[in-house]
């Protein structure tokens, strides 16, 4: 497992600007500016701070058009998580940040991950507020799509393995028209996993549908 140090604790949490009844509003995550609302919204701030506890990276891998299985989506994405919320989003986007802070004069140990939360995209997810909020850059501006979030029924089997030193067991579920094998470790007591994946006894460490359309691995 890729668990690499935090350049400074990320805090999971959202500064929400409501926007109107469409469903789609310009935020912020706690602990950076907010973004600007769109002209003529009403916006009610609300923030909600924990600490990031645990940072996972996945090789991710998707292929996205079936007549070029060859050519699939290849990236590295990282979660971080507490108990109750989770952050997901991709490695390249972050380091671009951090590498743009230093060359701006930053140094490593004033890099705040918090600061870059309005401008990168993301997926967060709240289990106690059963809640996911998806950030997205249209054009010049980040805006965020809210959304409820999804129960997947599981099957856990009897299968175990191990991964990366920890012991973990197969489960299977059905998820937005996919059939997913899922391998957990219940030693790792955080019942979240890679992209909107969640809902098992332990962390979901690899996972696959069935036809290796889409791949997540340590």
């Amino acid at each position: 497992m890729k668990r690499e140090p935090f350049f400074k604790k990320i805090v999971l949490g959202l500064a929400v600007l409501i926007a109107g009844t469409a469903g789609v509003s310009a935020q912020a995550l706690a602990g950076a500016a907010p973004a600007s609302a769109p002209t003529g919204s009403k916006s009610t701030p609300v923030a909600v701070k924990n600490p990031a506890l645990f940072k996972v990276v996945y090789d991710f891998t998707h292929v996205e058009d079936s007549t070029q299985r060859d050519w699939p989506l290849n990236d590295e994405m990282i979660l971080y998580m507490n108990h109750a919320t989770t952050l997901y989003r991709r490695r390249t986007e972050e380091e671009s940040e951090y590498y743009r802070f230093l060359q701006t004069g930053g140094s490593k140990e004033d890099f705040d991950l918090n600061s870059i939360l309005d401008r990168t995209s993301s997926m967060f997810q709240d289990i106690s507020g059963a809640q996911r909020v998806s950030t997205q850059r249209v054009v010049q501006e980040m805006y965020q799509i809210s959304e409820p979030l999804d129960e997947i029924i599981w099957e856990i089997r009897d299968e175990v393995r191990e991964i990366d030193g920890y012991a973990v067991q197969l489960a299977t579920g059905h998820f937005r028209g996919r059939d997913y094998e899922a391998w957990f470790a219940a030693d790792i007591p955080f019942s979240f996993g890679p992209w909107k994946l969640h809902g098992l006894p332990g962390l979901i460490l690899e996972a696959r549908d069935s036809r290796d359309d889409v791949i997540f691995t340590l």
